[in-house]
C-alpha cells in the first residue's frame, strides 16, 4: 500500500517540494489533496510543491538586481541560427539536430561544472562546439541577461540573498523524481544546507509492486491488450489512476490516441458529445493543431501579396472566426462556403490578394463585408517592411480582433484557455526580439508557425483516469497500476548515445547520463526499481514480432507470473455494426421535368445517367458540386480548357490538311507557339506564375505538335466546325452540345473528333450504358451521319498509333482506327455502322427519358465508383453491408438507408 507521509510531513511543517518535472508537481499535489479529502478534511492550504523551472525562476525573483532569463524557446533558437549561419553548419545534413545536440552540450557542461574553454578541440564537432558556444555567450550575456543553464550557478552563489531565512524558521526542501546527484544540484544542497533549509531526496513509498508480464504477437496487439486491461481496471475502480509507458509514443500517438478513444471514451463519437477524454499523453498536442489557433494563424497570413485559396476557404468556413459579420439569420457560414466554392472555380491555388478583395465585393449577397473584413485585417498589420518580434506580437491581437477571432458563438473553459495559450505563445514570441533579426511578414509568421509546433499544450480538465507516458524511466509519479510497454532488448535498457560534442573520455570521466554502455544500464534499473515504486500493480510486456522481425524480451525485466487477459472489448465500429437496423426506403426518383425543359450541363448530365441514375441526378438536377481540388501547378480541368481553346486557335489558323502539310517543323512549332499564346491570353481565370506556367506553356506546345505530326499522315481534311455549339431535340427535352471538332475529307464525308488531355479511353462504346454519349449523340443525330467518331488523346507519352482512339465505318480514316469489322473495341467489332448509329439513337433517348423522369436510383455502372464524390450520400457502403449480413438480395429497392 502506497503512502506519501513523508511528504506529508514535510508540507504540514511549512515545507516545499521541489519536482524534476511538472507533470510530477501536479500529480503530487492531487494525491496529497486526495489523502487529506479522504481523511475527512474539507478546506486545506495549496502544498507548496513546485517543478524546478519554476522553482528556481521564483528563488531568482528575490535578487534586488534579478537578472533577465532568456526563454528555453529563445535559447533554442538562437542555437539553431549560430548553427546554421556557421562555416561548420553550412556544411550538416540536419543542422537543427546538431543545434539540439550542441544546447544539451552546454547543459551538459553547465551541470557537470566543466568550463568548455578547457574542453581541446581535437576533432571538427569539439571545435565547432566551441566557436558556436562562444557565439551563443557573446549574444546571450547581455547586461542583467542570463540563461536558464546558468541560473544554479548564480543563485548558489547568492544563496545567503536567496535562502537564507528572514525572521523566520527556514523551510525544508524536499527533492522529488531526480535521477541522480549532479553536480550542479549537489552545489545546490550544500547552499540549502548551510542556510539552515534541511534538503532532502523524497522517493515514494510503497511495498513490493505485484508483478505480471504479458507477451502479444506485434506491437499492435501489444497496446490492444493494455488497453483492454486499463479499461477492465476502470471499470471496476473508476476512480483509479492508472499510467502506461509507450516508448515510442512519438510516432504512434495517433493510433494510440484512436485506440484509448475507442476503448474508454467511446461516447466521444456521439453528436454534441464533450471532447473531455479520460486520458492524457505524454507532453500534450501541438498548439499548431488546435482548430481555434490554426484559424488564428491563417488570420495573420492575410497580408501578404498573394493569398492561398484553400487556406483563405478555411478561414471562410471557420467557427472561429467572424469574416462576414455573422447576421440574425445566422447565415455567415453558408456564407462564406458559398465565396470558397467560387474561388475555387477559378482554377488557382494562389490569388493576388487585390484580385480576391475585388471577388469578395462581387460575390453574393453579404459577401463585401468579407471584403471590409480583410481589408481591416491588413491595416491592423501594416506596417515597416521589416519589424522586431516584438512588434509583431503586439500587431497580432489586433488584427484578430478586426477579423472577429475567435468567433461570435459562445466559448466554453477549453477554447478560453486555448485562447490564452495563444495568447502566451505572442508573449514567447515578443522575446525573440532579443535572438533574432528584424523579420518581415512572411518571416515573422514562419517563426511564429514554427513556435506553435513547438509548444505542447493541453487544456486542463482535471486529472485525467489515465496517463501515458512516452519514456523508460522512473515517472516519479504514484498510480495506483502501471504498464509498461515494448520492453523488448533492442529497447530496454537503451543504446548508449554520448554527445558528440563533448569528449567521450570527459563524459565517462563524469558519468553523465548515456555516455556508455554501463551508464544505460543503470539507468535501466533505476527505472525498474522506480515502476516498482510509482504503483502496487506493474504490468511489464512486450511483443514478438514486429513486421517480420523478431524481437526478444529484455533480459534485465524479473521474473513474474503471466497476466490473464481481459474481456477482449469489441471495438466501437463493430458494436455500431452489430446493433445498426436498417430501414428500407423504396423513393428512388426526383420530380420529373417539365416537357421541353433545357437539361442543364449539357451532354454530361446524360453521361452521368449512364454511370448513375443517382449521380447524374445528384450533379445535374440538384446541381450538387464538390469543391474543386486545387493544386500547386494547373489543375486538370484548367489544362482541358487550355488545350481546346489552342487546337482552336490551331486549326482556325490552319483550316486544312493542307495548310499543315505545307508547313516545314520551324512553321508548325511557330503555329504551335501562337496558338498556346491566344489560348493563355484569353483565358479569362488566373494561372500560377514562373516556372510551373513556363512548363505548360511548353508540354501543350509539344503535345499541338506530337497530334498534328500524326495528323499529317491523315487522308486530306478541312476543319469546318471547332467548338461549334448546337441545340438537340431528344426524348421530349432539349440538350444543348458543344462539339469539339468535325473535319470534311475530300469525298464529302466527316468525322467526329473529341480532345482529351488524359490517357483514358471509353470502357464501353455500346450497349444500354456507354461510356462516352457525347461522340454518340453526335454521330447519331447529326442530319449527315458520319464516317467516323474518335478522340484525340494528347499526352506525349501515348504512343503516335494509339493517338487517336475509335470507331469507324472504313478503314484508312483515321490513323490507328481501323474499320468497324476490325475494331479494337470487342463491343463493336464486326457490327453494321449503321446498326450501331441507331443503338446510339435509341440508348440516348432512353436515357433522356429516364433523366427526364427523375431517375434516381443508386445503381452505378462498373467502375463508376472509383472516383465518385457521393457515396456519403448515395451511402452503397450500407446496402454492400447489408447484402454481407444475409440480406434479401433479390429486393428491388431504390436505396437503403439506416
Amino acid at each position: 500500500m502506497r503512502t506519501l507521509s513523508t511528504y506529508a510531513t514535510l508540507l504540514e511543517a511549512g515545507g516545499e517540494i521541489v519536482t524534476a518535472s511538472a507533470p510530477q508537481a501536479r500529480a503530487l499535489r492531487n494525491w496529497i489533496g486526495a489523502e487529506r479529502a479522504a481523511r475527512g478534511a474539507a478546506v486545506w492550504p495549496t502544498p507548496q510543491i513546485l517543478p524546478l523551472s519554476a522553482w528556481l525562476e521564483r528563488a531568482a525573483a528575490r535578487l534586488d538586481d534579478r537578472p533577465a532569463l532568456i526563454s528555453r524557446y529563445a535559447a533554442t533558437r538562437l542555437w539553431q541560427q549560430i548553427v546554421a549561419d556557421s562555416a561548420a553548419g553550412r556544411g550538416l545534413i540536419n543542422a537543427r539536430a546538431a543545434a539540439a545536440d550542441a544546447e544539451r552540450a552546454w547543459q551538459l557542461c553547465a551541470d557537470w561544472h566543466i568550463d568548455p574553454a578547457s574542453i581541446d578541440p581535437v576533432t571538427a564537432e569539439h571545435a565547432a562546439f566551441r566557436g558556436w558556444l562562444h557565439d551563443y555567450h557573446s549574444r546571450v550575456r547581455a547586461p542583467a541577461t542570463i540563461d536558464r543553464a546558468e541560473l544554479p550557478r548564480l543563485l548558489v552563489a547568492r544563496a545567503a540573498e536567496v535562502f537564507a531565512p528572514d525572521g523566520a524558521a527556514a523551510a525544508a526542501i524536499g527533492f522529488h523524481g531526480f535521477a541522480s546527484l549532479e553536480p550542479w544540484r549537489a552545489a545546490l544542497v550544500d547552499a540549502l544546507r548551510s542556510h539552515g533549509r534541511a534538503p532532502s531526496e523524497l522517493t515514494l513509498e510503497a511495498g513490493p509492486a505485484t508483478l505480471r508480464r504479458a507477451e502479444s504477437a506485434s506491437p499492435e496487439s501489444e497496446l490492444e491488450f493494455a488497453a483492454d486491461w486499463l479499461a477492465a481496471r476502470l471499470a471496476v475502480e473508476p476512480g483509479a489512476r492508472l499510467g502506461l509507458i509507450v516508448p515510442d509514443l512519438a510516432t504512434r500517438a495517433a493510433a494510440v490516441a484512436r485506440l484509448l478513444d475507442d476503448r474508454l471514451a467511446p461516447q466521444l463519437k456521439a453528436p454534441g458529445a464533450i471532447d473531455a477524454r479520460p486520458y492524457s499523453l505524454a507532453a500534450g498536442r501541438r498548439l499548431a493543431d488546435y482548430a481555434l489557433v490554426d484559424g488564428a494563424f491563417g488570420v495573420l497570413a492575410l497580408d501578404a501579396p498573394t493569398l492561398d485559396v484553400l487556406a483563405f476557404g478555411r478561414l471562410l468556413r471557420s467557427p472561429y472566426l467572424d469574416l462576414a459579420k455573422r447576421g440574425s439569420d445566422g447565415a455567415a457560414g453558408a456564407l462564406g462556403a458559398r465565396l470558397d466554392a467560387a474561388l475555387r472555380e477559378l482554377g488557382a491555388r494562389e490569388l493576388p490578394a487585390a484580385e480576391l478583395l475585388r471577388r469578395c465585393r462581387a460575390g453574393p449577397d453579404g459577401a463585401a463585408t468579407i471584403a471590409a473584413s480583410l481589408e481591416a485585417v491588413r491595416r491592423e498589420l501594416a506596417g515597416p517592411q521589416r519589424r522586431s518580434a516584438a512588434v509583431w506580437a503586439d500587431a497580432w491581437p489586433r488584427a484578430l480582433r478586426a477579423a472577429g477571432w475567435p468567433g461570435p458563438h459562445a466559448r466554453g473553459a477549453r477554447e478560453n484557455e486555448t485562447a490564452h495559450a495563444l495568447y502566451e505563445a505572442f508573449a514567447s514570441f515578443a522575446a525573440l526580439g532579443r535572438v533574432l533579426p528584424m523579420l518581415s511578414a512572411g518571416e515573422a509568421h514562419a517563426e511564429l508557425g514554427a513556435l506553435l509546433a513547438a509548444i505542447r499544450f493541453e487544456v486542463d480538465s482535471g486529472e485525467p483516469a489515465l496517463v501515458v507516458l512516452d519514456r523508460h524511466e522512473d515517472p516519479g509519479v504514484p498510480f495506483d497500476a502501471l504498464w509498461v510497454a515494448g520492453l523488448s532488448a533492442d529497447r530496454f535498457p537503451v543504446a548508449a548515445a554520448p554527445n558528440p560534442f563533448l569528449p567521450l573520455a570527459l563524459q565517462r570521466a563524469h558519468g553523465m547520463p548515456g555516455a556508455t554502455p554501463e551508464a544505460a544500464l543503470g539507468a535501466a534499473r533505476a527505472a525498474l526499481a522506480g515502476w516498482q515504486r510509482a504503483a502496487p500493480s506493474l504490468v511489464l510486456s512486450s511483443a514478438r514480432l514486429d513486421g517480420e522481425l523478431r524481437l526478444l524480451r529484455a533480459g534485465l525485466l524479473p521474473t513474474a507470473a503471466e497476466l490473464d487477459p481481459p474481456a477482449k472489448a469489441e471495438p466501437r465500429a463493430e458494436q455500431v455494426r452489430q446493433a445498426a437496423r436498417l430501414e428500407r426506403w423504396h423513393e428512388s426518383s426526383l420530380p420529373p421535368l417539365a416537357p421541353g425543359s433545357v437539361v442543364e450541363g449539357g451532354v454530361r448530365s446524360l453521361e452521368l445517367v449512364s454511370e448513375c441514375a443517382f449521380k447524374s441526378a445528384v450533379y445535374g438536377r440538384l446541381d450538387a458540386r464538390p469543391l474543386e481540388r486545387l493544386v500547386s501547378g494547373v489543375p486538370r480541368r484548367v489544362r482541358g480548357q487550355l488545350m481546346h481553346a489552342a487546337l482552336a486557335h490551331f486549326w482556325g489558323e490552319l483550316g486544312s490538311h493542307a495548310a499543315l502539310a505545307a508547313l516545314g517543323a520551324p512553321g508548325l512549332a511557330e503555329a504551335a507557339t501562337r496558338a498556346v499564346r491566344a489560348a493563355l491570353l484569353g483565358f479569362r481565370h488566373f494561372l500560377p506564375r514562373g516556372r510551373v506556367l513556363e512548363l505548360e506553356r511548353d508540354w501543350l506546345e509539344r503535345a499541338l505538335i506530337a497530334l498534328a505530326g500524326v495528323e499529317r499522315e491523315r487522308a486530306p481534311f478541312t476543319v469546318v466546325a471547332r467548338e461549334q455549339s448546337e441545340a438537340l431535340a431528344l426524348g421530349g427535352y432539349r440538350l444543348n452540345l458543344r462539339l469539339d471538332r468535325l473535319d470534311r475529307l475530300e469525298d464529302g464525308s466527316s468525322i467526329v473528333i473529341d480532345y482529351k488531355s488524359g490517357k483514358g479511353t471509353p470502357k464501353r462504346w455500346s450497349g444500354e450504358r456507354p461510356d462516352m454519349l457525347q461522340l454518340a449523340l453526335y454521330a447519331a443525330f447529326r442530319p449527315e451521319a458520319p464516317a467516323a467518331v474518335a478522340i484525340a488523346r494528347l499526352p506525349l507519352a501515348i504512343p503516335t498509333q494509339d493517338k487517336f482512339v475509335g470507331v469507324a465505318a472504313r478503314a484508312g480514316l483515321l490513323p490507328g482506327v481501323p474499320a468497324i469489322e476490325h475494331a479494337r473495341q470487342r463491343d463493336v467489332r464486326g457490327r453494321e455502322w449503321s446498326s450501331l448509329l441507331d443503338e446510339w439513337r435509341r440508348v440516348a433517348t432512353e436515357l433522356m427519358r429516364a433523366y427526364g423522369a427523375g431517375s434516381a436510383a443508386v445503381d452505378p455502372a462498373d467502375g463508376a465508383c472509383e472516383h465518385c464524390d457521393l457515396q456519403i450520400l448515395c451511402r452503397i457502403q450500407e446496402r454492400s453491408l447489408e447484402h454481407e449480413g444475409g440480406a434479401d438480395e433479390d429486393s428491388d429497392d431504390g436505396g437503403v438507408t439506416p
